[in-house]
């Protein structure tokens, strides 16, 4: 209920996983997907302040926008059906994972 919570929870949480996620590409991957050195106020090319706002913009949409539509929708669906369709769903990606990894 407090959007500045919402906001800065999404802004450092985002960017956080955005560096590690960098990190991780460039140290035990060796690719470099993005890089934000040409950008003002940027973390080794990995992360910027403005991409973070973002991030906690982002996150204030999805809070406030659509977690209410979304929980508006799935309350006109019987709770049962809705399960059994997240466990398919949920089953079907296991497998394709599993698929990727062979």
């Amino acid at each position: 209920k407090n959007w500045l919570i919402v906001f800065m929870g999404s802004f450092v949480f985002c960017t956080i996983i955005e560096y590690l996620t960098g990190l991780y590409l460039e140290t035990i991957k060796h690719h470099k997907w993005w890089d934000y050195s040409n950008m003002p106020f940027n973390i080794d090319g990995r992360i910027f302040l403005l991409g973070s706002i973002f991030f906690g913009i982002m996150g204030l949409v999805g809070i406030y926008v659509f977690a209410p539509r979304i929980k508006e929708l799935l309350y006109k669906f019987d709770f049962k059906k809705v399960t059994i369709f997240s466990l398919a769903v949920f089953c079907i990606f296991i497998m394709c994972l599993l698929q990727i990894n062979r």
